[in-house]
């Protein structure tokens, strides 16, 4: 038997000897001791697309960071980046001081990806601490603070 071949149930070399290699793939392996090639079975491990494909809650790639704008400048738009991994896709919410934005009711506001953007940015209505919720069937996770500061007051 060739155990090391692959992981999974083991084959033995001479079976794995009559496999004609075309093209080199993740799922073949090649047997340390007699140098056959065996081909890893289907379903005894994730790897390449099925890896991709397992079930995993969301972890950040990108999460908001401070934004100072100088009141005088006239900022068209403002955006605090959050994007998450994770199977299946994370779905995003964003909060201002801890209260849950209606993105809908603000004309203003848009999601794109999982990125806020803020349009025409107000001193009163848009200062203030955000965080991005992304969260997924296997679970959420809560961003750092990102905060929105005008100064030059």
């Amino acid at each position: 038997l060739c155990p090391e071949a692959v992981s999974g149930p083991p084959h033995t070399c001479p079976d794995v000897s009559r496999v004609q290699l075309v093209a080199y793939s993740p799922a073949l392996r090649r047997c340390r001791r007699t140098g056959h090639t065996a081909i890893v079975p289907a379903g005894s491990r994730a790897q390449g697309k099925a890896a991709e494909a397992a079930d995993r809650g969301p972890g950040f790639i990108h999460q908001p960071r401070q934004v100072l704008i100088p009141v005088e400048t006239g900022v068209r738009k403002v955006t605090l980046s959050c994007e998450a991994h994770g199977n299946p896709r994370p779905v995003y919410r964003w909060f201002r001081d801890g209260s849950l934005l209606e993105l809908e009711a603000v004309p203003r506001y848009r999601l794109v990806g999982g990125s806020l953007i803020i349009e025409q940015p107000r001193d009163i209505s848009d200062a203030g601490s955000y965080q991005c919720l992304a969260s997924n069937a296997i679970g959420s996770i809560l961003s750092r603070e990102g905060r929105i500061r005008f100064t030059g007051k």
